[in-house]
């Protein structure tokens, strides 16, 4: 019975095969553990065999070894050599791979930073934002909100079980003077449990003691060499003034690092909250929700038993209160959101801290990146497929002096792995020139170190051989499967497959550029048609100046003659708020005739004479806020069309009717039409203007003459610093933002618009270079049809033919994929525009045109050369 070496060992030596002689040996081997297996047992034939393993493979893999790099030297040469000989084709191919490698690259970093907010933290993965669903409220379209009652985040710091710690957190701005100098700063009030929560790195002082005394205040990094130029400032003092509290010298008690860019917990300064005016009020009301809250959980408990247990702590206290008691149902649930998910995944969730993002958005964008990357890697087959067919006597005389067929692909492969490593070369210094305009213009702090960190060239190494391989596979398979004997006797003349796959592969390319184009014209479309839409007033020449001094609006009345006199300034008025940053909402209204259970949530805002009429809102019915109202037996109200319609009320019969807000008696006296407030998202809410007298802090609304805006803006300063020198002066304009509600938008739209113009040329430069060769293998055939009398025209009309059948198949498969994906992008606007047959008509000419032109440069210099030279060599 013949018997076979073990498995393994005999595996192990056929893989280091590389000639007849290893072949003979092999076999030798086989024949001597047969008689070794028949005299001695097979316990003694395995022993021999696996010596031999031993002695033989050490020897044979470093020979195999250093013939395979020898072997890959050539292959590099052969390609390097090709580079050189198709200058054009070359260009072409490593230009396409460095754009989309490039593209790829920066919209990956610009994803790795969106998904890496708050990760940085010591065990992150146990850190959750406290978020709170209030059955009774709907606010934004949503009843979640990120924002509790600071007694409830006090509880839970209280060795509450299953949590480590907890801190509650308030975003605020400070006005800090220092010398002869004054600024406005972004900052919080917290708690010691702050640094539990969310660790800090200290350069002075220390958590345990930076919150000791009430006066005291942590500075970061940056801040500190602001106002102290580098020093330690630990126990210097500094004048910090909040919008509610008198101004006050405070003690830096210690100096933190710098918050890192991808973090939604910004600020540059941090003050303990029970050193503010307001804290005894807010600690011990269940009711009142001001404060962000966090928590640190210690894995005692699951976040869902933690969700319950939180829930029932804030119903015991709620329901001591006699509308809650009376109310259950409108009791408050409580969800724990990880910290990591606060970034992207908070659209819906009303007041959360920071600037959140939108995963949505970080979705698509990663698609485009995958999709331009596919666009490159399609191009580069594409063309290589093509050049090749004049590779293929080359192939037969390697395979004929003995090449195996995976010698053929290791050639191939190896060519498209050096077209794709030059192509990542000249990628890493687009984006490294590039990074900084690329973060501006997704209004990021995107830290170009990365760039320089030994995981990003990791990545940056292993996706361009990566893409190497892939876009070399094709090629490779198809050249190692030719054989010697079609390829001698010309039976290898591009052959259908391959001319199927080739136009397969620039339907797939303009297929996916046509779908980009479609979506950013629809992006771009509804983008503009945000900002020119007659919204209901009108933004436009509005400068908005913010009031933070409170003892400004004192001497409105003077400040606003003042700048009246300048004939520049068309109009002026004032409110607690802009039109887009209307956000409070109450329920506490009640007229003549409402049913108890009516519920009528209303946004409302406070605002002085002229406001309505400098913003143009048209009044429907009844009369505007005017120096002749009485304001002091009740108040005045003007509410829109939504609120009069909600109640049952035409805009005649709502004015004289009687209004009660939050308990204080008024009267409507006039209904305005409804102007949007609210983002394009949301439908029309019901709104009321209320005049009251403004104190504190305020928004200052100025109609302005752009024709020399330069001189008014310094007027209006000049006119601010006589009442508050010692406030900075601060101002934008409100179409400025309004543009701010739509700040994901209008970012996707600039990446849409930018990336999809890169898919293009890479699409067209494949459909050059492909033109280019196809053109090459007809001169003759051009060159014959000229001498037979066919003219230009017919001749580019012939060779363009071909290209546009495929380009008009590619719209045909895009359209109704782009009108979907538009279609749905668009369902989260309250207002959009309709996806309209213009959109695929522009489109389909555009890509159509681009195409042509692309095709024809070529094309007419080929039908343009002389038919002497194609065919003198026949």
């Amino acid at each position: 019975m013949n018997q076979r070496p073990p498995k393994l060992a005999e595996k192990i030596l056929k893989k280091l095969l590389y000639d007849d002689v290893w072949k003979t040996t092999l076999g030798d081997f086989e024949e001597y553990y047969q008689h070794l297996h028949d005299k001695k047992g097979k316990k003694a034939a395995d022993t021999w065999y696996w010596k031999q393993v031993l002695r033989y493979a050490p020897s044979k893999l470093v020979h195999k070894l250093v013939w395979s790099a020898e072997m890959f030297r050539s292959y590099m040469k052969v390609a390097y050599r090709s580079i050189r000989k198709n200058k054009t084709y070359s260009v072409i191919n490593i230009s396409g791979l460095a754009i989309g490698l490039a593209s790829f690259l920066l919209i990956g970093i610009y994803v790795i930073h969106e998904l890496s907010y708050d990760s940085h933290f010591e065990e992150s993965e146990n850190i959750y934002q406290l978020v709170r669903e209030a059955p009774g409220e709907m606010y934004l379209e949503s009843n979640l909100f990120a924002v509790n009652p600071l007694p409830l985040s006090i509880a839970l710091a209280d060795d509450y079980p299953g949590i480590e710690a907890s801190t509650a957190v308030y975003e605020g701005t400070a006005l800090f003077s220092h010398n002869t100098n004054s600024f406005f700063e972004n900052g919080l009030s917290t708690d010691k449990d702050f640094f539990r929560v969310f660790p800090r790195t200290w350069i002075y002082g220390s958590p345990e003691t930076a919150f000791e005394e009430p006066e005291s205040i942590v500075l970061t990094a940056s801040l500190a060499k602001k106002y102290f130029r580098g020093e330690n400032p630990v126990g210097k003092t500094i004048n910090v003034g909040f919008e509610y509290d008198d101004p006050s010298l405070r003690t830096v008690s210690g100096v933190v690092e710098d918050v890192r860019s991808n973090s939604n917990i910004q600020f540059d300064f941090l003050v303990p909250d029970y050193s503010l005016e307001n804290y005894e009020r807010e600690s011990t009301s269940w009711a009142s929700n001001n404060i962000n809250s966090f928590i640190r959980i210690d894995g005692s408990l699951t976040p869902q038993e933690l969700e319950q247990s939180i829930s029932s702590l804030s119903d015991r206290h709620l329901t001591l209160l006699d509308y809650y008691a009376d109310n259950k149902n409108e009791l408050s649930i409580y969800q724990l959101q990880p910290v990591k998910d606060v970034h992207l995944k908070s659209t819906h969730i009303n007041f959360t801290i920071g600037k959140p993002g939108d995963i949505k958005y970080v979705y698509m964008l990663s698609l485009v990146a995958i999709i331009i990357l596919i666009v490159a890697c399609v191009n580069y087959m594409n063309l290589a497929t093509a050049r090749s067919m004049n590779r293929t006597k080359e192939v037969g005389v390697r395979k004929v002096n003995g090449a195996f067929r995976s010698n053929i692909m290791m050639q191939f492969s190896a060519e498209a792995v050096l077209f794709s490593m030059i192509g990542t070369a000249v990628a890493f210094f687009i984006v490294y020139l590039t990074l900084p305009a690329f973060s501006s213009l997704l209004d990021r702090n995107i830290d170009a170190q990365i760039l320089l960190t030994p995981i990003f060239w990791i990545v940056l190494i292993a996706i361009g051989a990566t893409v190497g391989i892939i876009s070399g596979s094709y090629p490779a398979f198809f050249m190692s499967a030719l054989k010697p004997s079609g390829i001698f006797k010309n039976q290898i003349k591009g052959g259908k497959g391959n001319r199927m796959l080739r136009n397969g592969l620039v339907i797939a390319q303009f297929t996916i550029t046509n779908i980009l184009i479609i979506a950013s014209i629809v992006i771009f479309k509804q983008l503009d048609y945000i900002k020119t839409r007659d919204s209901g007033f009108d933004r436009e020449q509005v400068l908005t100046v913010k009031v933070t001094d409170p003892e400004f609006m004192g001497q409105y009345d003077a400040i606003k003659s003042s700048l009246e006199s300048r004939s520049d300034i068309i109009r002026v008025s004032s409110a607690r708020n802009t039109p887009s940053q209307i956000r409070s909402q109450t329920s506490g209204i009640s007229w003549d005739g409402k049913d108890e259970d009516t519920v009528l949530r209303t946004y409302n805002a406070r605002v002085n004479i002229g406001y309505i009429e400098l913003l143009g809102i048209e009044l429907l019915a009844g009369r505007s806020f005017n120096e002749n109202m009485d304001t002091y037996d009740s108040q005045h109200f003007v509410v829109n069309e939504t609120f009069a319609r909600s109640i049952g009320w035409t805009p005649e019969e709502a004015v004289g009717k009687p209004l009660e807000f939050w308990k204080n008696e008024g009267e409507i006296i006039g209904v305005i039409q409804d102007f949007n407030f609210l983002s394009y998202h949301m439908e029309q809410a019901p709104l009321l203007l209320r005049y009251e007298d403004i104190a504190g802090r305020a928004e200052l609304l100025i109609k302005v003459n752009t024709d020399n805006l330069t001189e008014t803006i310094a007027f209006v300063e000049q006119q601010a610093k006589t009442i508050s020198p010692s406030y900075p002066f601060e101002y934008s304009f409100l179409d400025d933002a309004f543009n701010r509600l739509y700040q994901n938008e209008l970012i996707l739209g600039r990446i849409f618009n930018y990336f999809t113009v890169l898919a293009l040329i890479i699409a067209c430069m494949g459909l050059f270079g492909l033109a280019a060769f196809m053109m090459e293998l007809r001169t003759k055939e051009i060159g014959i049809r000229k001498v037979l009398g066919a003219d230009i025209f017919q001749i580019v009309t012939l060779l363009n033919k071909d290209f546009l059948k495929l380009i008009v198949i590619s719209f045909l498969i895009a359209a109704p994929v782009g009108w979907y994906l538009s279609n749905n992008w668009l369902e989260g606007f309250a207002y959009r525009i309709s996806v309209g047959p213009m959109i695929f008509l522009v489109t389909g000419l555009g890509a159509i045109g681009i195409a042509l032109i692309t095709v024809s440069f070529k094309s007419i210099k080929t039908a343009l050369a002389n038919p002497v030279d194609s065919l003198k060599s026949e």
